[in-house]
């Protein structure tokens, strides 16, 4: 290997790292407000509907700028239970997703299915739908 090449790759392995880092951060963030979630619903004596489902707005653009897997598990989240491909879909639509897609019922089943293959995925095929992993913890 050249010299040349030898700063990229120290970049790169640098960014990986921070990558990972971040990615360790948003699952223990979204681990600890589901605990919060479970607590407050304990101590309510309610279910998540109880509390008020916190779907997105039709005109927000709640999960404008994110990649279509990471507004699928925040769309989740935001519900509190399993959701279909189709619910999925028009949540997202709803929250300000953009795409060029032109089937975005297929193009965001293939994303949970290939994001639900990976080791310690926190997306899950759950019956009809998908859940969070954390979700199946509660």
């Amino acid at each position: 290997m050249s010299d040349q090449y030898r700063h990229y790759i120290i970049v790169l392995d640098d960014l990986r790292s921070r990558r990972a880092e971040y990615q360790r951060a948003v699952t223990e963030s979204d681990q600890a407000i589901a605990a919060m979630e479970r607590i407050l619903r304990e101590i309510q004596g309610s279910t998540h509907s109880d509390m008020g489902e916190r779907r997105a707005d039709p005109a927000s653009n709640t999960f404008a700028g994110m990649t279509l897997g990471d507004a699928a598990a925040a769309f989740i989240r935001s519900v509190g239970r399993e959701q279909t491909t189709r619910e999925i879909v028009n949540g997202l639509q709803s929250g300000g997703v953009s795409t060029n897609s032109k089937n975005l019922f297929t193009t965001i089943y293939n994303v949970l299915s290939k994001r639900a293959e990976r080791e310690n995925s926190d997306i899950v095929k759950s019956g009809t739908g998908w859940t969070l992993r954390e979700f199946q913890n509660q």
